[in-house]
């Protein structure tokens, strides 16, 4: 296989300048020599080293059941306006983060990470812990649900990035419609595709609002699984994740609250993927107005 691909929107090298051609092909070898041939990955191999055993073994420990859930949800009817209004204390620095089952332990961090913040915050990322778990009491999933519902708007504005995706998580776990788990699972999964992207990306040093430059269209390596490349500057895969992810964020009265403001996020901010496509868009359109 060849071991780079090849851009099929761009002028083939047999239409481009005799000079063009040769710098594409120093670039091309160059690289060859930087990075080596490019292989894709061997079918009898697994990028985990005991492929589905690895999962099921780290999962199996990570889900064990909290003990003590009683003492932080007590029974009866729980006030969601009264945990509204009420503040918490201070940041205490000195309490750390721990692997815990112990749901008292569990609670006393959470509430640490909002500090002076409503204590409804709090308790939202306690359900979502206690649902992460197995044989999590049914209670739990349906406070989560009325939470939701009666104070939807409030969480969303509120609610930092980090615990809106675990909300569309809990939702895509637990939703009770069909629109509801569409909604939570495929708002996860995009902003948890960026994080782990974007981390990958950081590793160049280059700023997220930055696309990377262009190289020639012989330099380029293949992607997974043989796709073709995304044609970045007029394609509309993009815009059509974005309007199918509108779309989910609307279908569900309960799921749109939390939908609007996670859509809101990926239209506002310039570090992502999105973004970053869209200012390709917008250089190209540009060349194409000025006649280059």
């Amino acid at each position: 296989m060849n071991a780079f691909a090849r851009d099929n929107s761009r002028p083939s090298d047999k239409s481009l300048p005799r000079r063009h051609t040769f710098t594409s092909a120093i670039r091309a070898l160059r690289r060859r020599l930087r990075y080596g041939r490019a292989r894709k990955h061997s079918a009898d191999t697994n990028i985990l080293p005991n492929g589905l055993d690895t999962l099921a073994a780290y999962f199996e420990r990570r889900e064990e059941r909290y003990i003590n859930i009683q003492s932080v949800v007590p029974a009866g009817k729980i006030d969601f306006a009264a945990m509204k209004a009420r503040k918490l204390p201070p940041l205490d620095a000195t309490l750390a983060r721990t692997q815990t089952r112990n749901a008292e332990t569990k609670y006393a961090y959470l509430r640490n990470q909002f500090p002076e913040q409503s204590e409804l915050l709090a308790f939202h990322a306690l359900l979502i812990a206690l649902l992460r778990r197995r044989e999590f009491p049914q209670r739990i999933a349906r406070l989560f649900l009325r939470m939701w519902q009666e104070e939807g708007e409030f969480l969303a504005a509120e609610l930092p990035a980090r615990w809106l995706i675990s909300a569309a998580t809990t939702f895509a776990d637990i939703g009770e419609t069909t629109e509801q788990r569409l909604g939570g699972q495929a708002f996860s999964l995009v902003f948890d595709l960026i994080k782990l992207h974007d981390s990958e990306r950081g590793l160049s040093g280059r700023p997220n609002t930055m696309p990377f430059p262009e190289n020639a269209p012989d330099d380029r390596f293949p992607l997974a699984f043989d796709l073709d490349l995304y044609t970045l500057r007029d394609g509309d895969m993009d815009l059509t994740m974005l309007w199918r992810l509108h779309k989910q964020a609307e279908a569900d009265p309960l799921f749109r609250p939390l939908g609007r403001r996670m859509f809101e996020l990926l239209l506002h901010d310039n570090r992502t993927v999105f973004a970053r496509v869209q200012k390709l868009k917008q250089a190209n359109a540009g060349r194409r107005g000025a006649g280059t």
